[in-house]
């Protein structure tokens, strides 16, 4: 937005420096208005209407606006074309004197009359530009009076007590007054400057810029630019003729003019005067920032406060955490200890697994020694005993043989002692 600021900041500046001349561009002044227009119809078209009177003041200031530029433009293609300006201006007169009654006392359709000249179309280019002019000089002069008498009607009170009062339609109505006036004054600028262009290639040829020229070159180009977006249709047909680019001119002075004229017979009615009806008063700019201002300040506080108890949980949970990180490293420090007292124990373990297998092999081996030497043991007493009971054996026998022989000595030799 600052660039479209300081485009409209020089522009001012070179007016008021007697700076601004026909070599002046004037497309980023177009480029800024679009912006903005493109910028009202997205966040501020929608909005409730708050105050009819600036409302229907800065109306008036447009249209009057427009009108003498259009004035202008009509003037500028007579003089570049070669014609007298002359027949504007008893044009213009004309037009000025036959508004002078009260619109209020004939129908709308007898007021609207009044801002469209009557004439007759004509094919020829050159009186079709003429005649086209004239229409529109007529035209702007008659609405300039009748926007004018608007104006003076307007009461010049305080904001707050509300003069005026009209629904939202009317100023929907008023935005497409101004959309339409647009489409003209655009297309007569675009001609006028198209025309100085061929004006300026003419001077170099030493030949005059011809009306028809003009009409066909200058005014048909604009009318593509500006008002192709109307949709007309022939009355036999439902397909779309190819449309005259005054009759397109006059379709939107027709439509202008019919909604002034609404306008301009309802404000001299007094239909727009206030009513008593009460409408909350707009709330200013600096106020409503300052109410914002408070509530982000009141929210601000809030979130200060809790970003405090945050803080202060944050510290606690910090504590908490250094003294779990405390007891961590002091668990890391046991668990290492344990580990070396696992290991050295492990190591102990293992020595004593060692020991302990060794007597194991020492006492299996010495079991094996004592086995085999009990295995010996029990054979060389087996021998024995086999040996003593063979000894007994033959021992028995001996005895036996002994006794036997004993017993027959006794017998023998006893018998021999009682003979002694």
């Amino acid at each position: 937005m600052c660039v479209h600021e300081h485009c409209i900041d020089r522009l001012i500046e070179q007016t008021k420096n007697d700076q601004l001349d026909e070599t002046i561009s004037l497309e980023s002044l177009i480029t800024s208005f679009n912006y903005f227009i493109q910028l009202y119809n997205v966040h501020l078209k929608n909005e409730p209407l708050f105050n009819c009177n600036i409302k229907l003041m800065d109306f008036t200031r447009t249209i009057l606006s427009a009108v003498d530029a259009l004035s202008v433009d009509s003037m500028a293609l007579m003089i570049l074309t070669g014609k007298d300006v002359d027949c504007l201006l008893k044009i213009a007169k004309t037009a000025a004197s036959n508004v002078s009654g009260p619109l209020s006392m004939g129908s709308m359709d007898e007021v609207g009359s009044l801002l469209l000249l009557k004439s007759s179309n004509s094919s020829d280019s050159n009186e079709g530009l003429i005649i086209l002019l004239n229409e529109l000089v007529h035209f702007a002069t008659t609405v300039r009076v009748i926007i004018r008498r608007i104006k003076r009607r307007i009461p010049n009170k305080p904001i707050g007590q509300q003069p005026l009062s009209f629904n939202q339609d009317v100023a929907q109505k008023l935005d497409t007054v101004i959309q339409l006036f647009d489409s003209i004054v655009g297309t007569m600028y675009t001609t006028t400057r198209l025309a100085g262009q061929l004006t300026v290639r003419q001077v170099e040829d030493s030949s005059n810029l011809e009306p028809n020229v003009v009409f066909t070159q200058c005014l048909t180009e604009a009318c593509k630019e500006y008002l192709t977006s109307i949709d007309l249709r022939t009355s036999s047909t439902s397909r779309p003729s190819v449309i005259s680019p005054e009759i397109l001119v006059r379709t939107n002075l027709s439509q202008i003019a019919r909604i002034i004229s609404q306008i301009a017979i309802a404000m001299e009615n007094g239909e727009y005067d206030f009513d008593g009806t009460k409408q909350p008063l707009p709330q200013e700019p600096v106020v409503a920032r300052a109410i914002a201002y408070k509530r982000a300040q009141t929210e601000l506080e809030g979130c200060r406060a809790k970003l405090e108890s945050r803080g202060e949980e944050l510290r606690e949970l910090q504590k908490a955490l250094k003294a779990r990180a405390d007891e961590l490293s002091e668990m890391s420090v046991r668990v290492s200890l344990a580990e070396k007292k696992l290991e050295t124990a492990g190591k102990s373990n293992e020595e004593k697994i060692s020991r302990l297998e060794q007597r194991l092999e020492q006492s299996e081996a010495q079991q094996k020694r004592n086995e085999k030497e009990y295995e010996q043991t029990l054979d060389a007493l087996q021998a024995d005993i086999e040996s003593l009971e063979q000894e007994k054996a033959d021992l028995k026998e001996k005895l036996k043989t002994l006794s036997k022989k004993a017993l027959f000595e006794g017998i023998i030799k006893s018998p021999l002692l009682p003979s002694k």
